[in-house]
């Protein structure tokens, strides 16, 4: 259901900007109707840059997250303060009650 309303959200967008294809298919080739597979692969190459000395996080980064990145989040609702507040445990997820 996340996935569909994910793809829903971008396309609404898309209507609403008047924006008839995006580039974020392989080789920059455009799509009319983005899919969850689409986006995917678009922000495959988006990743954090973590370094390390021994135990000590030295520098976190986020890498990859072009300006058509950004707007395709802002189509996708989603906000770029998600990706900005990127830290040295950004992976984890908390088991506690």
């Amino acid at each position: 259901m996340v996935l569909s309303l994910m793809e829903r959200n971008i396309r609404l967008s898309m209507a609403e900007l008047n924006i008839e294809k995006l580039p974020i298919l392989p080789q920059g080739m455009n799509t009319k109707t983005p899919t969850w597979s689409n986006l995917k692969y678009f922000f495959h190459q988006v990743y954090a840059l973590i370094i390390t000395e021994g135990q000590e996080v030295l520098k976190v980064t986020l890498k990859g997250l072009s300006h058509l990145h950004q707007k395709v989040l802002r189509w996708l609702k989603v906000p770029l303060s998600a990706y900005e507040l990127v830290d040295k445990d950004w992976w984890r997820f908390s088991l506690s009650s």
